[in-house]
């Protein structure tokens, strides 16, 4: 991690904001939390979650539901792709880029039902449906936000 610029140190328990992991040169987000005591920081605890670990974790899902023409998008808030279990292989990135890990906005994706979707996103609770390429799908979405700054918005889709 570089620090400042991935995590905002206010001594509070938090999220970083999405980097290029040096050791595996795959995007990954770092949940952070300070050590301190009365007069001084005395260290910061921080456990890394590789988007590559979540999407392979979310395609065996996927197989194990059975949903034909499944896909999981995660979005961050804003509604920038973290992780699409579409694509074959996990997302890879360059840790020595100076301009830090490029997401891309789930508007512009073209080829990817998520672009359709990602424009009439609620949080309602019932199932909707798209056509997309000709087929019909469904899809739902659902927002979790945590106590420490992270907010994720999760589109399940299928025929």
């Amino acid at each position: 991690m570089r620090g400042k610029e991935l995590w905002n140190a206010k001594q509070e328990a938090g999220w970083s904001v999405p980097y290029c992991d040096n050791s595996t040169e795959r995007p990954a987000i770092t949940a952070v939390r300070p050590v301190a005591n009365q007069q001084q920081l005395l260290g910061i605890l921080g456990s890394d979650f590789l988007f590559s670990d979540i999407d392979a974790f979310l395609k065996h899902l996927l197989k194990g539901l059975k949903v034909s023409g499944g896909e999981i998008f995660i979005l961050n808030q804003n509604r920038e792709v973290l992780i699409d279990s579409s694509q074959p292989d996990g997302k890879s990135c360059d840790p020595q880029s100076n301009r830090g890990l490029q997401l891309t906005p789930a508007s512009s994706i073209q080829q990817s039902i998520i672009s359709q979707i990602v424009n009439v996103a609620s949080t309602n609770k019932r199932l909707n449906r798209v056509t997309f390429q000709g087929q019909s799908y469904f899809w739902n979405s659902l927002d979790i936000q945590d106590n420490y700054g992270l907010k994720l918005q999760f589109i399940v889709t299928g025929k």
